[in-house]
């Protein structure tokens, strides 16, 4: 019977112990050669509601590096008639920090135009993607 007990505990220390190890990524933090970015775009959608033909507005996305480790944010790609980016890139962004990617939509006609920025990065695909939206209209007499 003791011989049977030590193997027990013996068991038990083995399989609490594999499930501390596996309970390392509950942190919330991607690992290196997963397939999901650590860069986190919080704010997926921008509206640029209604701008007038001939002006325009910048409205900013924030990037967040939830990884242990920096990662360089390379080009940034646009759809969208009268969106751009006006962020200076290339940008490293630390681990557990943030960086603002200002886009500024200035229209030329009137409509209402949709857009994306994909973010290319040191990280393998998939990219961030912000989704643009904005309304114009002529000014006013």
């Amino acid at each position: 019977m003791k011989h049977l007990r030590s193997h027990w505990k013996k068991f038990v220390i083995v399989v609490l112990f594999s499930a501390m190890l596996g309970c390392q990524s509950l942190d919330g933090a991607p690992r290196e050669g997963g397939n999901v970015n650590p860069l986190v775009v919080t704010s997926q959608q921008l509206d640029f509601g209604t701008v007038v033909v001939g002006s325009s507005k910048a409205l900013n996305a924030t990037v967040y590096n939830r990884s242990r480790s920096r990662i360089t944010l390379s080009k940034a790609t646009v759809t969208g008639n009268g969106f751009t980016v006006t962020s200076d890139l290339p940008v490293t962004v630390r681990p557990r920090r943030h960086i603002q990617i200002t886009i500024r939509f200035a229209p030329q006609a009137v409509g209402k135009p949709a857009g994306t920025v994909v973010l290319s990065s040191s990280y393998p695909q998939p990219a961030p993607i912000v989704a643009l939206a904005a309304n114009s209209r002529l000014r006013m007499r």
